[in-house]
């Protein structure tokens, strides 16, 4: 794990706080006082966690999930569609990232997390950028958003269920 640091700035303190009890709580070496944020690898997934730059008693979590070579146009339709299904169901949202990167993120408010809840929204969101990987390469490789729909009904799961819920 990574702490991302600046002499020009300083994290908030709750946020500051919330760090270095995540840091405690996961017995995770390398967090410094007045960390920035958080950056580490999780399988093949980045994970980020900052303050939110526009309210900063709010967190961001942003988890990479997968890169958008090579992608079918089609794809990009069902990604909206996959985030209006979902927009209902949990904090996270799909975006197409710098860098060519599919970036999942929520933001959540510092005040009321603690070190496991913040474990667990990141365990929720990787497990979520797995599945979604899973379905964007799907529709990298048939360019046909019908294809994962026709295999989720073979299957008995709902389209993009590992996605939209965990």
């Amino acid at each position: 794990m990574s702490t991302q640091k600046s002499d020009a700035a300083a994290a908030p303190p709750a946020f500051a706080r919330l760090l270095a009890d995540f840091a405690t709580f996961a017995g995770v070496a390398g967090v410094t006082e007045g960390a920035l944020g958080l950056e580490f690898e999780a399988g093949a997934h980045t994970v980020r966690v900052l303050p939110h730059p526009a309210n900063l008693d709010w967190l961001i979590a942003e988890v990479d999930v997968v890169e958008m070579a090579q992608t079918s146009p089609s794809a990009y339709g069902a990604l909206h569609r996959v985030n209006h299904a979902a927009r209902l169901e949990h904090g996270w949202t799909a975006t197409c990232g710098d860098e060519g990167l599919l970036v999942m993120h929520t933001a959540r408010p510092v005040a009321t997390m603690t070190a496991a809840d913040l474990e667990a929204l990141l365990v929720d969101g990787l497990e979520r950028a797995e599945a979604l990987a899973t379905l964007w390469r799907d529709l990298a490789q048939t360019g046909d958003e019908n294809t994962v729909t026709a295999v989720a009904a073979v299957s008995g799961a709902a389209p993009f269920s590992g996605f939209i819920r965990g």
